[in-house]
């Protein structure tokens, strides 16, 4: 290490780990130690524990198998220039030795601290690359404190990434693993580090992630986190890393990296050439070419053919990265067999078998055949022929001879050549679906490629076809085992796509399930679709219109909220179901509730000090004294309510505000609706018990219990209920409001239901005023002024509907009628803002104003002002006059 003295240095640890005899050269590592990666280079002594160096070797040295490498950078706020480029110039050289200088400095107090050296500089601002040996097990807590002060002394940022602290094992022994077979890889931290991230990498490609798929599941646990493969293959060769975000440092990510080796087994495509030799008139030996054509890999396969057979031992590259192995059977005609058979095997590493088998009829004098046609060599009757796909495709064709009433004929040729651009892409979908990457991040760039393929002059076939139709499949699969939303940005692309499937042209390659009902010169399409449709979204059907590349809706007719999956289209164009990214929002309902509660507001606080003004002078007797009671208490929660309410609709919030204020919100609407149940419940008890008088003491005491304990009862359980009170579980962060997820779903029920009941209750209740209304006493004889009545039946129905929140009945509606369900949910949603927010000054208009004893009381204090300040006037003026006599 570079600058350090003696003195500098604390001496804390010493340790064997290498024991050599050098007299004659051999040399072992201790326990917990292994060779050096020079000696394995060099001397080849990576696995053994005794090592020979001929000549002894005093520099031979073993590493802790626990030591761990840092690779590093270091970002710093400076201009980047070709001295931090040319590594021969002179200012580099100096760069590089004092950064060199400082980051020692700063990491050297790590135990097992061994070397740092920076290897360079990148640009981005200047960017400090350094690597790191500590030569034993890195402190995590003291890593992080570190490089939390080297920041500060630096004045810089870090990106640290740890390799050998996290350690990674497979639960398979053996370096490589049987092909098929299934297998866990999992990483160990030496303490909880917190939520673990896997990757995957391939041949030097793009690291993708590991989520769960129909091969792979992750499983997180308490400190380890362990990914599971179902069936090891070419798709899970490579290299397994897992990172771990350190606890209290952003700038360091700890890694755990494992290699899965996996014996691979090929598929096989054999063929032979020509496909049925013929010993017409043939004297000498007829030579059959067969080839087996696999996929190139790096496993070294031992390859066997049939004993009676010539082969080559080495394979040929041909195109999409293919090998042919090439074997010659000589057929000798006059043995007469009616067929050989040829066979070749491949065997992996570890003694895994495939073998593909093909059998070639012979044809004779008398053999019944299909002529040669085109590329189509003659074959036998009743024999399939298989040929290669041209060039840029994947797959083979097949095309069958056959024979009818005599006569032989060549049968259309099965193709089942797919583009190499569109399979590639299909074997893209199905890693994802595997678990290889997350489909929101590749929806995009996958139904881009889908729509690329479909656009080409080559994509018109049935193989086509079928792959794009399996990279649909694929993906929703995909989507479906990940719970992934796909952005609204790649539905032109996978719409573009689809339509391309869809073309005229195409329609020869389509079966159709189904029947299209026709009506004349007018053709009718009815089509339902499964969808889940977010409550208050609407719902489009709609084509694309190719002459002006956009959608339109012409002669389609969306089925509503009642219907939401169907469609119903007067033509055949090929259309789908399109559903509006955000919900319907009711016209002016913001600015009508502000209003609304600007005016309640205002309202509740001038009717709450008229109370005070007026209530020695108003409250009189035990009914009285309910009465404004029950009233004072409706208009305090009200008006705590919707300042709540404004404080949410015109301030951002942090969570715990957001909390806070739905519950205040719940509490104060649920206590609102409790004292309404009060009055309600003095009012029949008015009506029914006539000559039964209440107690103060009693009747306070149940309408402050009732008034505000249940409500907070309520409220907590809910809590409670709701983790504690959740976001996005009993409250919505957005809105600032209790949640409603479905029906009898969400905490927005704790509020509902008992609303609901005490509506219903204070309905009754007017109903019963309003049948006491019309029942004549014996007093008033028989009949009753119908006029009277019928006023003394509004004046009931505009008094008490404010006071016992009879407008809150619109709510339910509102919850359970879709915005979608026009004109009806607009009336609905406007009759209850209007009269909801409004509530406040319908109750000083009905509760206050309206009350003639509170009003005459209100207009005697105003008088009684007038008075004293008349009278003291008075005074002043007769003791000026006394004074200037």
């Amino acid at each position: 290490m570079q600058n350090m003295t003696i003195a500098d240095s604390i001496l804390k640890f010493m340790t064997i780990t290498t024991d050599c005899d050098l007299d004659h050269g051999s040399c072992n590592c201790t326990v917990n130690n292994t060779w050096s990666d020079a000696v394995c280079q060099e001397h080849s002594c990576c696995n053994q524990q005794n090592c020979t160096f001929n000549p002894p070797n005093a520099t031979a040295m073993c590493v802790p198998v626990n030591r761990v490498f840092i690779n590093g950078s270091l970002t710093v706020n400076a201009s980047y220039s070709l001295e931090y480029f040319d590594w021969e110039n002179i200012q580099y050289q100096n760069h590089r030795t004092n950064y060199t200088q400082q980051l020692e400095s700063c990491f050297s107090s790590l135990e097992w601290f061994d070397s740092l050296n920076v290897t360079g500089f990148s640009q981005g601002s200047v960017i400090v690359n350094f690597v790191m040996n500590i030569m034993g097990p890195v402190d995590v807590t003291a890593l992080e404190n570190i490089v939390t002060g080297a920041e500060v002394t630096l004045k810089g940022t870090f990106n640290i990434v740890t390799t050998g602290l996290i350690k990674s094992y497979k639960n398979q022994s053996q370096e490589k693993i049987p092909y098929g077979s299934s297998v866990s890889i999992t990483c160990q931290p030496p303490e909880a580090l917190g939520k673990c991230n896997w990757t995957f990498q391939q041949n030097g490609k793009q690291k993708v992630d590991i989520t769960n798929g129909t091969e792979a599941t992750v499983v997180p646990g308490s400190i380890n986190s362990t990914v599971f493969i179902t069936s090891a293959s070419e798709v899970w060769k490579g290299t397994f890393i897992c990172d771990y975000n350190s606890k209290n440092s952003t700038s360091i990510t700890h890694r755990g990296i494992l290699l899965l080796n996996v014996a691979l087994i090929p598929q096989i495509t054999i063929i032979s050439d020509p496909p049925c030799p013929s010993c017409k008139g043939a004297v000498l030996p007829v030579h059959v070419t067969v080839l087996c054509i696999i996929s190139n890999s790096t496993e070294n396969y031992a390859i066997t053919w049939n004993s009676t057979i010539s082969y080559k031992q080495e394979g040929t590259k041909i195109q999409n990265n293919q090998i042919s192995y090439e074997a010659t059977a000589n057929i000798f005609c006059d043995k007469r067999s009616e067929n050989i058979y040829v066979t070749c095997e491949f065997k992996n590493s570890l003694n895994q078998i495939q073998n593909a088998t093909i059998n070639i009829p012979i044809i004779y004098d008398n053999s019944p055949v299909c002529k040669q046609d085109g590329d189509w060599k003659e074959v036998i009757v009743n024999f399939t022929a298989t040929m290669l796909c041209g060039i840029d495709t994947v797959g083979v064709q097949t095309r069958k001879c056959s024979q009818s009433n005599g006569e032989t004929a060549w049968e259309t040729a099965i193709v089942r050549c797919v583009n190499t651009d569109l399979q590639s892409l299909l074997h893209d979908a199905q890693n994802l679906q595997r678990g290889q990457g997350i489909v929101e991040m590749n929806a995009n760039d996958i139904f881009t490629r889908l729509r690329q393929s479909t656009e080409k002059p080559t994509f018109s076939t049935f193989a086509n076809i079928n792959a794009s139709v399996a990279v649909m499949g694929t993906m929703t699969n995909a989507s479906s085992i990940q719970k992934s939303k796909w952005d609204s940005s790649i539905f032109p692309q996978l719409v573009k796509g689809s339509s391309n499937l869809l073309n005229e042209s195409l329609k020869d390659y389509w079966h159709y399930n189904g029947i299209i009902p026709v009506n004349g010169n007018k053709s009718t399409m009815k089509m339902s679709f499964s969808v889940r449709r977010p409550r208050n979204h609407k719902m489009y059907c709609v084509y694309l219109n190719n002459n002006t590349s956009q959608w339109s809706d012409t002669n389609c007719i969306w089925g509503g909220a009642n219907n939401p999956g169907f469609c119903d289209c007067a033509h055949n164009s090929a259309f789908t179901i399109l559903m509006a990214v955000v919900p319907i929002n009711i016209t002016y309902a913001s600015d009508l509730t502000y209003i609304g509660l600007g005016f309640s507001i205002s309202s509740l606080t001038l009717c709450l000090i008229i109370e005070c003004l007026v209530w020695n002078t108003v409250v009189k007797s035990d009914i009285s004294h309910f009465r404004h009671t029950v009233l004072v208490n409706i208009m305090l929660c009200l008006l705590i309510a919707h300042c709540c309410l404004l404080v949410v609709s015109f301030t951002s919030t942090t969570k715990q505000w957001c909390l806070v204020l739905t519950v205040m919100q719940h509490f104060c609407f649920l206590a609102m609706f409790f004292w309404t149940l009060c009055m309600s419940m003095g009012l029949l008890h008015q009506l029914i018990f006539v000559f039964v008088n209440l107690r103060k003491k009693v009747y306070l005491g149940l309408s402050f219990s009732l008034g505000y304990v249940c409500p907070l009862i309520i409220v907590t359980v809910t809590i409670i209920s709701y983790d504690n009170g959740a976001a996005d579980l009993y409250y919505d962060p957005k809105l600032c409001w209790l949640m409603y997820s479905a029906p009898l779903q969400g905490s927005i029920h704790a509020f509902v239901i008992p609303v609901g009941i005490i509506v219903i209750v204070n309905m009754f209740t007017m109903v019963v005023v309003i049948s006491r209304i019309l029942k004549p006493t014996v007093s008033e004889g028989k009949t009753h002024d119908e006029k009277e009545v019928a006023r003394s039946i509004i004046k009931t129905v505009v008094f008490l509907t404010p006071a016992l929140g009879i407008t809150w009945a619109l709510g339910l509606f509102v919850l359970v009628i879709d915005f979608t369900s026009t004109p009806f949910a607009q009336i609905v949603n406007y009759g209850f803002i209007l009269f909801n927010s409004f509530q406040g000054f319908f109750i000083f208009l009905t509760g206050c104003l309206g009350e003639k004893r509170v009003r005459d009381a209100l207009l005697n204090r105003f008088k009684q002002q007038k008075n004293a300040q008349y009278k003291s006037e008075s005074s002043t003026r007769i003791t000026s006059a006394t004074k200037k006599k």
